[in-house]
């Protein structure tokens, strides 16, 4: 597939690079909102304090704590998610394009994992029938962001969703900066649509039965590392038991991020070819876990932008496994 392409078929492709998204943002004519995803759990207090006090036009922070729950960080429902998602003032009929990012750093066994947080919004997007929605995901991303963007390139922040009067801090030089996004409620049609790809997330139930061979073939890859899939190691504090999914096969979210020296189209390509090695073509069936769904919705991203569109994630993970399917 040609990795340097940003749409095909008219739909923006899953991931890309810092200065894709500048070029993305440069030529569009309709509305562009860039979400910084934070959560409670992974707080970066410094870097998010700084920001409510020098907010930038168009660049809003999205927490991933209000779309999961404990004990098992599965999704909320349905309405609640909605409820979030209206306050953001995006709906899936919107011309709005979404950029997501994140500088939440991850020890995930040997390796330090990024953008999982970005990756767990943008499959909620796409479980709700957004198309234009992707993660910036560029190992040149810190905390400080969003204020060297609008720093180095004045005339594409301009370009990014307009403040209103009602909503906007004026700063010193008189001009005004979007705190918060103008929300927008969903129509009865929309929400009765909703969610449009339900398949994005696979249940319990689900995998129990596609385990069993009810629902045909299927592929169900590990993200997480070679110690946790080995049964050596858990992976969290909250994890007691560790172990792994009948069926399941490795491949670790850690062969696939992004070193100082690497590309994007680097990471996309060794996971192509990993694909090709392990025979996993565009028509299998995908799933896609990993401890709580983290990691899990990186690598569904990852497998979007590789032109899989048969790809799913068991959301609840190893989390939810060992607790309701004891050893």
């Amino acid at each position: 597939m040609n990795r340097n392409k940003l749409f095909t078929q008219g739909k923006l492709r899953a991931v890309v690079s810092q200065k894709e998204a500048l070029a993305l943002i440069t030529k569009r004519t309709t509305p562009v909102v860039i979400l910084e995803v934070v959560s409670d759990y992974y707080a970066d207090e410094d870097a998010r304090q700084y920001r409510r006090k020098h907010p930038i036009q168009g660049f809003f922070q999205i927490n991933s704590d209000r779309f999961e729950q404990l004990p098992m960080w599965n999704l909320r429902s349905d309405e609640t998610m909605i409820k979030v998602l209206e306050e953001y003032g995006i709906t899936p009929a919107s011309e709005k394009m979404i950029l997501l990012y994140d500088t939440i750093q991850i020890d995930c066994g040997n390796a330090t994992s990024r953008f999982d947080a970005s990756a767990r919004i943008y499959s909620v997007l796409k479980y709700f029938g957004f198309e234009n929605v992707a993660i910036i995901m560029d190992n040149k991303i810190t905390s400080h962001f969003p204020n060297e963007f609008a720093l180095n390139h004045p005339e594409i922040v301009r370009r990014l969703s307009a403040p209103e009067t009602s909503n906007t801090n004026s700063t010193p030089s008189g001009t005004t900066h979007l705190r918060h996004p103008i929300p927008v409620e969903w129509s009865k049609e929309q929400i009765s649509r909703s969610p449009s790809h339900k398949n994005v997330f696979v249940s319990y139930e689900t995998l129990l039965k596609m385990i069993a061979g009810e629902l045909g073939p299927y592929r169900l890859l590990d993200a997480r590392s070679a110690e946790e899939y080995a049964g050596t190691f858990t992976g969290y504090d909250f994890i007691p038991v560790a172990g792994r999914i009948p069926t399941s096969e490795s491949i670790v979210n850690g062969d696939f991020q992004l070193p100082k020296y690497e590309i994007l189209t680097d990471i996309l390509e060794r996971l192509e070819r990993t694909f090709r090695r392990r025979g996993i073509s565009k028509t299998d069936r995908i799933i896609w876990y990993c401890g709580t769904g983290w990691r899990a919705a990186r690598m569904f991203a990852l497998s979007h932008a590789l032109g899989y569109k048969k790809v799913g994630i068991y959301e609840g993970g190893w989390n939810e496994w060992y607790q309701r399917h004891p050893l």
